[in-house]
């Protein structure tokens, strides 16, 4: 891990991989979730569980982590 004094000023957005993006959430943010799936294993993921999600009736499908 590269010490902090070498972190790029500003920080870059995360995560910098190809794929579908969200906006950041503010307080005031409002979104229709569509719970598809859940993925994993129920009985032994007991601390997050995943969900395969549409996000506001959009064709794209997102992973939503949910942590307990």
């Amino acid at each position: 891990m590269a010490p902090i004094g070498a972190l790029p000023d500003p920080p870059l957005p995360l995560p910098r991989a190809a794929g579908p993006k969200l906006p950041p959430f503010t307080p005031t943010a409002h979104a229709d979730i569509e719970f598809i799936a859940a993925l994993g294993n129920p009985e032994e993921d007991v601390e997050a569980h995943v969900w395969e999600v549409r996000i506001n009736g959009e064709e794209t499908r997102y992973a939503l982590k949910m942590v307990s």
